[in-house]
């Protein structure tokens, strides 16, 4: 009984003296960490120079209005130049010009006047984009609103 009783003894030292050391160790490197410049609030209007263009438009194609508000946001920080719609046929339709054949006309039109095409979340709605031909990159943003 006295053994069991002295090997609880001991295993309770080592587990104190375990979590102290680890106590230790966490606090000194958050200390570390926290006198880093890296972690200092950053200003964003004033760290980001508004007179720097990226000069690439984008198409932004979305059916949510807070995925549309969230690419504007980062389109304008960004200084993107970004032209959203959100499609006017429903989500389980196809676009008119998919059922006349001709989506051709307006796929060259939005790629003529962008660098990059967006489709965001309606992965159908890039089906036209990827099946005529289009010189723009075309991007499928996937969300999980």
């Amino acid at each position: 009984m006295l053994k069991k009783k002295d090997l609880l003894i001991k295993i309770s030292i080592f587990a104190t003296l375990f979590f102290l050391i680890l106590f230790k160790i966490n606090h000194s490197n958050n200390s570390e960490i926290n006198k880093d410049k890296f972690l200092n609030k950053i200003n964003i209007n004033k760290n980001i120079n508004k007179n720097k263009s990226f000069n690439k438009s984008i198409f932004y194609i979305s059916r949510h209005d807070g995925t549309i508000a969230n690419f504007k946001t980062i389109g304008e920080l960004l200084n993107f130049n970004v032209t959203s719609i959100t499609p006017s046929y429903k989500f389980e339709e196809r676009p008119k010009c998919f059922m006349e054949d001709k989506c051709k006309k307006f796929v060259k039109n939005i790629c003529s006047q962008s660098d990059y095409v967006i489709i965001s979340d309606i992965i159908p709605d890039s089906y036209i984009f990827l099946t005529n031909e289009c010189h723009s990159k075309i991007v499928l943003e996937i969300t999980n609103r």
